[in-house]
């Protein structure tokens, strides 16, 4: 099973949070409520959300960070997962997967690799 960061539950936008991807594919985009465009109550975008949310439990800040992280147990070695990440939550998320060796990098989401940002492989 993957990895969470602490009182996260299985399941919210897909095995991680935010954002995963890899040379085996994964989804891209969406925060807690695990929508993909931003809308939270299904009737739409919405407008003063950020197009990518940090991936920690509660937050709705924009990301700032791609924190690249892969589980050795179930993952390629070249296969890079990625929680998004606000400037506030960071840290404590590097540190996390850091405690369990998943933790591999973290690159400001613009220098993230095309097939690792929005819009990359499915």
């Amino acid at each position: 099973m993957t990895a969470l960061p602490p009182g996260q539950a299985h399941g919210t936008t897909g095995s991680t949070h935010g954002m995963t991807t890899g040379s085996t594919g994964g989804s891209t985009g969406g925060g807690a409520d695990g929508g993909t465009d931003g809308s939270t109550d299904g009737g739409g975008p919405d407008e003063d959300a950020p197009a990518l949310v940090c991936s920690a439990r509660g937050c709705r800040e924009g990301a700032h960070w791609g924190v690249r992280w892969n589980n050795p147990r179930l993952h390629a070695p070249a296969r890079r997962k990625v929680w998004l990440a606000c400037p506030e939550h960071r840290t404590s998320l590097e540190e996390y997967l850091a405690v369990r060796g998943f933790w591999k990098d973290t690159l400001p989401v613009a220098e993230l690799p095309e097939d690792e940002g929005p819009g990359g492989p499915r």
